[in-house]
């Protein structure tokens, strides 16, 4: 009927062109924040760029639609840019015809429509239903579960303390000191000692050490196996060389395999 739609924020697809940017127009240049474009070429065009078109007309009978990608042309953040607010109003004020504005986002609505609205509400479509004394019957049992769930029962407990273990935090802390001073060669002397106690006791030498001779001949009558890995920790054990960490760890292996081997062989 010869009217004109302007709609804003119509919704187009995103494209690579900038953010933010700036068109020129009779009025001035037109500030943009979107990347969404509409790349129809039948279009009047009324602001675009090489990615598309912002805002465009299309003529309806005897009245047309203007479409525009973004909401907020005339938004207040853009109060900087006159050239902004003065597009907008010469697209609308194009013909002598009253202008009407939906304001329907900033909560201005019909008197009939708010109640159309609040007898549409979920609220009063549960209330109208069997369904809403049930929801208040849910509710309450859950409270009261939850309350029961809390409470406690007999006389309240103290907790117990753990007892710390001084022997193993003190091995800890000597095991870091000696980490990081890099002291291998006493880590492999101190077990090193231990294990070969541990070892002769298992093929019934006694706690005195022996010297390494002694110790792989035993070893040999007794189990008939080969020597082989034994001389090889009792040299490593003997040598008194700084280790790195994986000759450290392969050492420690070596000497647990050879005494787990002991025992099995001995059962």
């Amino acid at each position: 009927k010869g009217n004109t739609l302007v709609i804003l924020g119509y919704a187009q697809p995103a494209t690579v062109a900038n953010f933010s940017t700036l068109h020129p127009t009779p009025q001035g240049p037109v500030k943009i924040d979107t990347r969404r474009r509409s790349g129809q070429p039948s279009k009047q065009v009324l602001l675009g760029d090489d990615y598309g078109a912002i805002a465009w007309e299309e003529s309806l009978d005897d009245g047309k639609i203007i479409y525009v990608t973004t909401p907020y042309l005339a938004a207040n953040a853009y109060q900087d840019y006159l050239p902004n607010y003065q597009f907008l109003a010469q697209l609308v004020t194009q013909t002598d015809q009253p202008i009407w504005l939906d304001e329907y986002i900033h909560g201005y609505q019909d008197s009939d429509l708010v109640n159309q609205e609040r007898e549409n509400s979920l609220t009063n479509y549960l209330a109208a239903t069997w369904l809403f004394p049930v929801l208040i019957q849910l509710i309450i049992l859950s409270l009261l579960a939850i309350w029961g769930g809390f409470r406690t029962f007999g006389l309240p407990q103290s907790l117990t303390k753990t007892k710390p273990n001084n022997t193993l935090t003190y091995i800890q802390a000597l095991g870091g000191v000696l980490a990081k001073a890099d002291k291998t060669d006493y880590i492999v002397q101190v077990i090193g000692k231990n294990q070969q106690k541990q070892l002769q006791k298992a093929l019934g030498l006694g706690e005195s050490p022996l010297n390494e001779t002694t110790l792989i001949d035993v070893w040999l009558k007794q189990t008939q196996k080969s020597p082989l890995s034994l001389k090889q920790w009792l040299a490593t054990t003997s040598s008194q060389k700084p280790l790195s960490q994986t000759e450290l760890l392969a050492w420690l292996t070596q000497g647990q395999k050879i005494l787990k081997d002991l025992d099995n062989h001995v059962d």
